[in-house]
């Protein structure tokens, strides 16, 4: 199996059990993803993924311009760089898509769902679940980049913010995908010319 085959198969795969146990809250809530974007909602999601890429961006130069070994560094090297280089440009889109709505259906919409139903505030479920978003990107690896955990917290934190300020998973969807296809594109991009 050839490494692309093995990133679209886990993608694949891993997604498609966060769709999985987001049923329940897929099937209670009646959400409508085809009817539930407005204009307003595209527009912030747009807005957010851009200003994220861009601080993401600037803050990824300025650790990688550091002569000190640091975890993000390794992760760009090891993981990031030869990840992307081998995708194609469906397959990127493909990637983003696919993360960009199962883990927002998720982690902000199915899991804090279930907490409040527990009796848990809005604000604690999302704090919850965003925990659980930041440290789901580093199974397996949380001793090489577990510090990096508290970055994620705070994406997820917009992303909960998103969903919140607008009362629909849709902005964050937009958000998440987006830069995640805007940052594997930059990668895929890098890597052709390193």
């Amino acid at each position: 199996m050839k490494p692309t085959q093995s990133v679209l198969l886990i993608a694949l795969v891993g997604e498609g059990a966060l769709y999985i146990l987001s049923l329940p809250w897929l099937l209670h809530s009646g959400w409508d993803p085809v009817c539930a974007a407005s204009g307003a909602m595209v527009a912030a999601g747009t807005v957010a993924a851009l200003l994220l890429f861009g601080l993401s961006f600037r803050w990824i130069e300025a650790l990688l311009s550091h002569e000190k070994p640091s975890a993000y560094r390794r992760l760009y090297k090891e993981v990031l760089l030869p990840l992307a280089s081998s995708l194609s440009g469906r397959e990127i889109f493909l990637i983003a898509f696919l993360s960009g709505t199962a883990e927002e259906i998720l982690f902000r919409g199915a899991i804090p769902w279930y907490l409040t139903s527990l009796g848990f505030g809005t604000l604690l479920a999302h704090g919850v679940s965003n925990f659980a978003f930041a440290s789901v990107h580093f199974i397996g690896s949380f001793r090489e980049f577990g510090r990096l955990i508290p970055m994620y917290f705070c994406v997820g934190c917009l992303l909960s913010w998103l969903a919140l300020s607008f009362d629909s998973l849709m902005p964050a969807m937009i958000c998440h995908g987006l830069v995640n296809f805007l940052s594997l594109s930059l990668l895929k991009i890098r890597s052709q010319s390193s």
